[in-house]
């Protein structure tokens, strides 16, 4: 059975977010790679089983939403330690990272102000979405 501690043990990343070597750096970019084809797949499964309503159907969307929790957390990490624009792009779409976990690395690398700017107005939807407001009301 999937627990809180299964979460914090299989998503808790170092302190340090440096990339010090060669080997460590394509090793993240491997990582980041599979991740985000893994986030893919899980996805295209999980829209399939929406499709149909069934108990058994309802499991597996709620197990594709478990994997996508680990997936997006880990490839919100992954990103950090690359330095990369891609944190950015993950975190203003939709995305199943975990909320706590999310909120906790930005502030403690203080990358918030940077992904979502204090001028515009941002709205947290279903404890994992962040919707900018603005571009809400346009549409």
């Amino acid at each position: 059975m999937w627990d809180a501690t299964d979460h914090k043990r299989l998503t808790t990343a170092p302190d340090s977010y440096s990339v010090a070597t060669k080997e460590l750096e394509e090793a993240v970019g491997c990582l980041m790679r599979f991740l985000e084809e893994k986030r893919i797949w899980v996805e295209q499964d999980m829209r399939k089983a929406e499709s149909s309503v069934s108990l058994e159907q309802d499991e597996k969307i709620q197990n594709a939403l478990k994997m996508l929790d680990i997936v997006d957390t880990a490839l919100l990490k992954s990103y950090m330690v690359a330095g990369g624009p891609q944190v950015g792009a993950l975190l203003r779409n939709v995305n199943y990272c975990n909320l706590e976990e999310t909120e906790s690395l930005l502030i403690k690398h203080k990358v918030c102000d940077r992904i979502f700017p204090s001028s515009q107005p941002w709205l947290v939807l279903n404890d994992s979405t962040i919707a900018n407001i603005s571009f809400m009301y346009s549409l």
